[in-house]
């Protein structure tokens, strides 16, 4: 991003104005002196500093929030089947970046990669705009497709048939 300084010798306030509310960081009358564009150009290197610091916070905060959301997705897993309470299951998934008021559930075997399998699954099903989250659950992979509107049968059946093509041509058995 550009910064501007303007040193202008059009002593008019709406000159100034329109510099200012076009982005202008700093709008200086001539004659000025050496010190005043000093100041001027460190104000603006502090301002530019102090933007690229809040960047690489909130980058690394966003990098940590990715980091624990698999955790969040199991214990939303967790709680989907154990029974957790609405408003803590609506918590997790609200975390997640869904809504969710509805959903099915569907339970793969598997012997080899399953971690492999977990992401390509998932990421198939976020590809077609589907809610999903889904993990390891003791010898299973399971999956969960989340929705807002009442899912219908035939939506699910859909799935279940792309889920079933998808391991096919991955050369996986058990779904």
């Amino acid at each position: 991003r550009s910064r501007y300084i303007i040193l202008s010798s059009y002593n008019h306030f709406e000159y100034a104005q329109n510099a200012l509310m076009l982005g202008v960081e700093q709008f200086i009358l001539k004659p000025a002196k050496i010190s005043e564009l000093k100041k001027a150009i460190e104000d603006v290197l502090q301002k530019i500093s102090q933007e690229q610091e809040t960047e690489q916070k909130k980058s690394a905060l966003l990098t940590s929030v990715e980091e624990i959301k698999p955790i969040v997705e199991l214990d939303c897993i967790y709680g989907l089947i154990s029974g957790k309470s609405r408003e803590e299951l609506a918590k997790l998934i609200s975390f997640l970046g869904f809504e969710a008021e509805n959903g099915f559930c569907f339970v793969c075997s598997y012997e080899r990669n399953p971690r492999y399998l977990l992401r390509k699954v998932k990421g198939a099903l976020q590809e077609v705009g589907l809610n999903c989250i889904g993990d390891l659950f003791h010898t299973e992979l399971v999956f969960f497709i989340l929705s807002r509107n009442q899912i219908e049968m035939r939506k699910m059946s859909e799935v279940g048939h792309f889920v079933r093509m998808l391991l096919d041509e991955l050369g996986f058995q058990g779904c």
